[in-house]
Order: structure tokens, then sequence, then C-alpha cells
């Protein structure tokens, strides 16, 4: 987990005029558990908050499994509309079960013109239900017989699939001339065990603790979503936020992307800080808990 401390000696949009601040940036990712700490130094004091995580769902976690991977991805084959995915100046389809293309988006969206040349569009491998899908922890599948390449042949694809939050072309390759390697990250095969810790790294979301001394003396821990990357994607099994050192808190806010509000029974406060219950609806955009001066009194 990328992880790294910096402190602000004035104020931020978050933040009151006169504050002394820390803050550690952090990722989240969508099948996990973590934690981050942050500490804030005032003068002979150290003071510290940690969030802690768990993005773990129920369905992917390792469960007994009867059917093989090269079974399970065949199964999903006819499940999905073709994916896209910009590479360079080149756009890919990939259609599961059908054929995979290439081509100029521009190309693509201009108007018919009979005097105009003909658009550039590429098949890449069309899907034989004769080749045989291979492999255990990686399969792949054969796209063979698509346009013919100068002294190369048939330009084919290998198709590779991994576990992803959504349904998603992850990389593009080619390999050597006219033979291409292409991802596919597929949400289904989490719940198996021979995919489950293939996570795509692209869906993680960059969130940020922050401990400050506020304008008013109170001593202010705040967790927020940085704004940055895929909002949303992350859903939290759980949470906790809390104070170090049994410090007392007060003062819990909680809000969901849209600035709603926690419900009461999503969360529970604690002496030194607040946790999410079972009844937590596994959204959270922004969460702080505060320490007021009377009670280091």
């Amino acid at each position: 987990m990328l992880s790294f401390l910096f402190a602000l000696c004035l104020c931020t949009p978050f933040l009151e005029a006169n504050c002394l601040s820390a803050m550690s940036p952090f990722f989240i990712s969508p099948e996990g558990t973590g934690k981050q700490t942050v500490e804030l130094v005032e003068g002979d004091s150290k003071f510290s908050c940690t969030f802690s995580f768990d993005t773990t769902s129920e369905e992917a976690k390792p469960s007994k499994q009867t059917v093989s991977p090269v079974d399970l991805v065949r199964s999903l084959q006819s499940k999905y509309d073709c994916l896209e995915k910009q590479h360079a100046d080149w756009r890919y389809k990939v259609c599961l079960g059908g054929e995979i293309t290439q081509f100029y988006p521009q190309q693509a969206n201009q108007a018919p013109n009979p005097n105009a040349p003909a658009p550039e569009i590429y098949v890449l491998g069309k899907f034989d239900r004769n080749e045989q899908a291979t492999g255990t922890k990686a399969v792949q599948t054969v796209y063979s017989d698509g346009t013919q390449c100068q002294q190369q042949g048939p330009r084919h694809t290998i198709v590779y699939y991994t576990c992803s939050a959504e349904p998603m072309l992850t990389t593009i390759e080619e390999t050597q001339m006219c033979s291409y390697k292409i991802g596919v990250g597929l949400p289904e095969i989490c719940s198996h065990p021979d995919f489950a810790q293939q996570v795509v790294a692209g869906n993680d979301e960059a969130w940020f603790v922050q401990l400050a001394r506020m304008g008013d003396g109170r001593l202010e821990c705040s967790v927020q979503h940085s704004g940055y990357g895929s909002i949303g994607r992350v859903a939290l099994r759980s949470f906790s936020l809390q104070f170090a050192d049994s410090l007392a808190a007060s003062g819990v806010r909680l809000r969901q992307a849209n600035r709603v509000a926690l419900l009461p029974e999503e969360f529970a406060v604690q002496l030194d800080g607040v946790v999410s219950t079972a009844a937590f609806k596994r959204s959270l955009y922004f969460a702080s808990i505060s320490h007021v001066v009377s009670d280091t009194v």
C-alpha cells in the first residue's frame, strides 16, 4: 500500500486558519483489508489516529468450487455485450464468443461518404468453438483467423481472464507483428479461489487520513476520499476511525458520497472513536471524530 506522511503548517480548504495538521494519503482496493495511521507532533506531545477498513465481499472469499476455471470462463462468454477500450490511436472491441476488432474511433463516427477511403477495421481474431480454453489460474482462449497480415498470415489474439470489480479490458499488447494479447476482467470469477487474488489494481480509490489541531483547540481526525480516481467502485464492508492512547472522541460526522449522513444504526460511537455496525450500507465518503481540549485537562 502506498503510504507517505507530511505536515502542513497552514490551513487547507478543510481546516480552519492557524491550524496545524498532518496528512497521510493511501489507497483502498476493491478486495482487501488495511489500516492507515497519521501522527501529529506538537512540541513534546504526539497524537495519532487510525482508519481501518475491510472491503472483502462475501462473494470474493475463497469457497468450495466444483467448476474448473476453464468451465467458469466458458459459461460467462455469452453473458456480456462487447467490451471496448482505447489504446494509443486505436480502439479495440472484444466480443466474447464472437470476434475481436481494431479500428480508428474517428472513422467509425464519421458520416458515410462514398468518395472517402474505406475505414480501417481489422479483425484480430474470431472465436472458434473447437479451440479449447487452457490454463488453471491463468485461463487463456485463442481467437484466430483474423484479417490477413502481410507475410505473417491471419491476425490472432490470446485472451486471458482476471478478476476485476466490473467487466473491462485490462491490458492490450501486440506481442509481435499481428499477434495480440488482451486481458479481460470479469467480476464473477473473483469468487473462484484460482482468481480471487488477481483483482485489477486500476479500480483502487485514493483516500487520505488527516489529523489537525483546529483554531478552537479541538483535535480533529478525518478520513476522506481524495476526489481523484474511481469514486464508488470500492464498497466498504466495515470501517473504524479511532484515536490512539484512549483519547476520548466526540463530535462524530459521517457522510456518503452524495453528502447524505449515515443512518444512526449504521455506526456505533465508542470511547476512542467510531466503528461501523452490521447495518452499515457499505457507502462512505467522509468521516471525522474530535477530541476537545477539556478531555485532557
